[in-house]
């Protein structure tokens, strides 16, 4: 039984366990896994080594609490551990390591504080500094957790003590974009940080590349680092016209490397139109009588926008006002200016300049306002978004329920995912795009190996009163060499038409994506008229052919066996995710499934990228006595959500398998004699906008 005072704050674990490292290839290191010394609560005198714990209960790690007697507890909590060093090591640099906890630690050796980090499930390090450790009797290890919900402890292996390597002695402290919208050049800064109380020189090969796959810099630079200090430099590059960038950086020192890699988002300014990245800084305000009521009036606070956190904001409000304020460049005046959302849970009102300009229902999806008549050129604008989360999709009379999967039978008609309270918020990235009157739309490209083939549809839009006359353009490039060109085509657009073109051309000899050669291509489509260009996008794809053939899948023709991962986390950053995925890959799974609910675009792009496959699942949750089957706004609200889903990542090459729902008839959806049937018409709906995957 677990005491009063140990449910009200916190937990600590200690145990006394002498453990010997042995000497591997790569370095001696002792394995901290197994059991441990745990406490609930939050003392800081558990972190002394002359602590007597011998009370404490005894738990294992890597494993959440919850597993083992704490699933209620959510607040601090200590782990203790000792351990033994061989006399050769002492005075050497040593590290702490775990795979991640749930949330936040905090890391004591003999006592000492050596490190402390925030975000859950992210491997960390701490470098242990020489003199901390004694030879010939046994040294502490304390873990001090934090856990906010949900799961909570020491949760993921390695858990070890280990020499230390570069990546704990040196860190990279910074490594980002800057340079303005219309700038030629880009600047990446870059700043390493000495860990240690002794210098370090670092030689540093990086490489740039853009969302293409072109090269925009490449080179060496040194970093002579003082004891505890840090440097920084600036590599400038051409900008190449997107807003997505990959940076690496590989550090060596003494036979010791160390590689960093960084997805990196600007602005970009084409020759026909421009993009503002508008993720980042922005305010908040939760109302306090949880209304929104514009204008809204209260105290805002700084957020970063993606909402990234679990629930997308603190308290218990359903309702809350985003805002930011934008300044828009004199080359976008006389261009259709739309903001891009592409994903806010669940309801959005968007104004623009104390303006209402569009409401969006539906918590995965993008959508695009047209801000075009209220854009002010002598002041910034300010964007002003109200957000209600997924009690917006409560049925009459209905009352919101805790945070679990299931509410009060038929209350809901809007697709939530997984939980109500996981997603609310701008939870995904939001930009501001400008582009000429007559402009592409949607692009996709349908590549056919049985077929030899590349099919496109691309929209067209004619947002002017008058008719247009307009030459369509496209080809193909493998990084800035044009591989193919498909015949142009000429197309007459009336006023206000929106119009989509079917082009198709031979290609006997692509370069196929596979997990193991992602190879991507770009595709340059653009509109000409009389001589000059109106407009231009470039789409990534790769070549690839992904089919069902009898019991067996095809990819490109050889039978591919899916090995799955379910469910990668759902608010992980794009760093994180790519490791994920080549762990993945590491340990021979080809496939993830976004269980419950799409994710956010990078999760798709990292796939291309790295090679693994993806199964998209809407977010039609297996809760089926809390939908209101019968409602025909659920159907109408899940008609828009799968069509929005598909139309957002369907270039995916890494995209195999479409998955219409979650057990939504096994876990009770058979009651509604319609559910089937319904739910087969929104895989129509996937076959009509995409013909080449297979749907379950």
């Amino acid at each position: 039984m677990k005491s009063t005072q140990a449910m009200l704050a916190c937990i600590v674990v200690l145990v006394p366990v002498v453990l010997h490292g042995e000497a591997l290839a790569h370095g001696w290191e002792v394995d901290l896994g197994g059991e441990w010394q745990f406490q609930a609560g939050d003392d800081a005198r558990w972190a002394a080594p002359s602590f007597d714990d011998a009370d404490w209960e005894t738990l294992h790690a890597p494993s959440l609490w919850d597993n083992q007697g704490y699933q209620d507890y959510d607040g601090f909590g200590w782990y203790r551990k000792r351990f033994s060093v061989p006399d050769d090591l002492i005075g050497k640099p040593l590290a702490f390591e775990h795979g991640g906890v749930d949330d936040d630690d905090w890391v004591y050796i003999n006592g000492t504080k050596v490190g402390e980090g925030r975000g859950c499930y992210r491997p960390r390090s701490y470098v242990i500094p020489p003199g901390l450790l004694s030879a010939g009797t046994e040294n502490l290890v304390a873990v001090r957790i934090y856990d906010g919900a949900m799961g909570g402890g020491l949760a993921v292996a390695p858990i070890k003590i280990r020499e230390a390597t570069l990546n704990d002695r040196v860190e990279v402290a910074a490594l980002e974009l800057a340079g303005g919208y219309g700038q030629e050049n880009l600047s990446l800064h870059v700043e390493i940080a000495n860990r240690e109380d002794v210098p370090h020189r670092l030689q540093c090969a990086y490489s740039i590349r853009d969302y293409f796959g072109r090269s925009r810099a490449a080179g060496e630079i040194e970093f002579d680092l003082p004891p505890g200090g840090a440097l920084s430099r600036e590599i400038r590059f051409p900008a190449s016209g997107c807003t997505r960038y990959r940076a690496r950086l590989e550090l060596a020192e003494d036979g010791q490397t160390m590689d960093v890699f960084r997805y990196l988002v600007a602005d970009a300014k084409g020759e026909a139109r421009g993009t503002l990245n508008l993720s980042g800084e922005w305010e908040m305000l939760a109302p306090a009588d949880d209304e929104l009521v514009f204008p809204p009036t209260g105290e805002w606070q700084t957020v970063q926008v993606p909402t990234r956190r679990y629930g997308g904001w603190q308290g218990q409000n359903h309702r809350a006002w985003f805002r930011r304020s934008v300044a828009l460049p004199g080359d976008m005046k006389g261009k259709r200016l739309k903001l891009r959302f592409e994903a806010v849970a669940h309801h959005a009102q968007v104004y623009v300049n104390g303006r209402k300009l569009a409401e969006h229902l539906g918590g995965f999806e993008p959508f695009e306002v047209d801000i075009t008549s209220v854009a002010r050129w002598d002041e910034p604008n300010e964007v002003l978004v109200g957000v209600t989360d997924w009690v917006a999709g409560l049925v009459e009379g209905f009352e919101p329920w805790g945070g679990g999967r299931r509410g009060p039978n038929d209350s809901m008609v809007i697709p939530y995912g997984s939980r109500p309270p996981t997603r609310r918020g701008i939870w995904d990235d939001v930009y501001l795009t400008a582009h000429n009157e007559v402009s592409i739309g949607d692009v996709f490209p349908v590549t056919s190996l049985r077929e030899e083939k590349l099919r496109l549809q691309v929209q067209l839009r004619n947002e002017a009163d008058v008719a247009r006359e307009v030459t369509l353009q496209s080809a193909v490039f493998d990084g800035d060499e044009e591989v193919l060109s498909l015949p142009a085509q000429s197309v007459a657009l009336g006023p206000g038409e929106a119009r989509t073109v079917e082009l198709e051309q031979d290609w006997d000899s692509p370069r196929l994506w596979w997990p193991d050669d992602p190879h991507l291509y770009r595709l340059r489509t653009r509109l000409i008229s009389d001589g000059h260009l109106l407009d231009e996008v470039n789409t990534r794809f790769g070549f690839r052919e992904f089919w069902i053939d009898g019991i067996d899948y095809r990819l490109n023709g050889v039978v591919f066996k899916l090995r799955g991962l379910i469910c990668p986390p759902t608010g992980a950053g794009r760093e994180e995710i790519r490791d994920y995925y080549l762990r993945g890959r590491e340990c021979n799974f080809s496939l993830v499934r976004f269980h419950m609910q799409p994710r956010s675009r990078y999760y798709y792009d990292i796939a291309d990228e790295v090679g693994m496959c993806v199964k998209d699942e809407s977010a039609f949750y297996c809760a089926s006595y809390t939908y209101a089957l019968a409602d025909e706004r659920l159907w109408r609200n899940l008609a828009a959500h799968v069509r929005g889903m598909v139309l957002r990542s369907r270039n995916h090459p890494s995209l195999c398998i479409w998955s219409v729902e979650n057990e939504i008839l096994h876990c009770g959806g058979i009651r509604d004699e319609k559910a089937g049937a319904r739910i087969f018409e929104l895989g129509r709906i996937i076959a009509e906008l995409d013909p080449s995957r297979p749907i379950e």
